[in-house]
């Protein structure tokens, strides 16, 4: 997690139920976890509040994308 923390600056990680069907995730910040945690290490050691299933996916959360669009003018064919 260390690497990703400085490397890559993702201070906060998604938490997904490991059930499908609940689909409940919630974000947290992992700044006070150790550096030498790996992710998958620690994915059985949660219990969703929603459904109670034991295990989750835990994933870095990378920022949004930033996505958009250039306008490209409008000739009229004659």
């Amino acid at each position: 997690m260390a690497d990703l923390r400085l490397r890559l600056n993702l201070p906060y990680a998604l938490i997904y139920c490991r059930d499908h069907r609940c689909s409940h995730h919630v974000e947290t910040n992992a700044d006070g976890w150790p550096d030498d945690v790996r992710l998958s290490d620690i994915e059985a050691n949660f219990t969703c509040t929603r459904c109670g299933k034991r295990g989750a996916d835990v994933r870095p959360k990378f920022s949004q994308a930033s996505m958009g669009f250039r306008q490209v003018p409008c000739r009229t064919v004659r």
